[in-house]
């Protein structure tokens, strides 16, 4: 199945069929449900969606012991403090020298954010 959303098929089109992602606050989109180890999400019901097919989902507000098995990538939100928060989260939870993909829509302010980093 390909993907839906622009920053999903962007993905797809980088890493292709055997992509091993992880991603951090994602939308839902089936492609990226069948080609992520696991996800973190403040989403309930988007967590309960991966739950229910078996797959690893985590709330960023419980104990967090998990290294990313895969590709970590911050799907960029479109309120500019949130991306921010989620960003020092990551900091804080991943080891030093983690590579980190940010995607996001183009009118959603991923625009701002080489700017900020």
């Amino acid at each position: 199945m390909s993907a839906q959303l622009p920053a999903c098929q962007l993905l797809e089109r980088y890493y292709g069929q055997a992509a091993r992602l992880w991603p951090v606050a994602p939308p839902e989109d089936t492609w990226l449900l069948t080609h992520s180890t696991a996800m973190v999400s403040d989403n309930v019901a988007l967590r309960q969606q991966w739950q229910a097919s078996r797959r690893l989902a985590v709330s960023p507000f419980e104990p967090f012991d998990y290294l990313p098995d895969g590709q970590v990538v911050l799907f960029w939100p479109k309120a500019h403090q949130l991306g921010k928060w989620w960003l020092e989260w990551l900091c804080h939870v991943l080891p030093d020298n983690t590579p980190l993909d940010i995607v996001g829509e183009h009118q959603g302010g991923i625009k701002r954010v080489p700017k900020m980093l």
